[in-house]
């Protein structure tokens, strides 16, 4: 069994992996935008390449994004 947490995205889903880290996380899941106004802003390729690669660099797995 994997254990993690919902991290916010908040400073951008680059972000995302360093909180995780910080809280010992093995997993991840992230909403896709703001849940309390249920809107998805447009995404940053760039932060979503640096996402990917911290991903893989921390060994956290799986990280599942959701919808409000």
């Amino acid at each position: 069994m994997r254990l993690g947490s919902h991290v916010g995205i908040g400073g951008g889903f680059d972000k995302t992996i360093a909180q995780a880290r910080a809280l010992g996380c093995e997993c991840i899941q992230i909403f896709a935008g703001n849940p309390r106004s249920f809107r998805v802003g447009p995404y940053d390729a760039d932060a979503w390449r640096a996402f990917r690669l911290a991903r893989s660099e921390a060994g956290i797995s799986p990280a599942v994004i959701h919808t409000s």
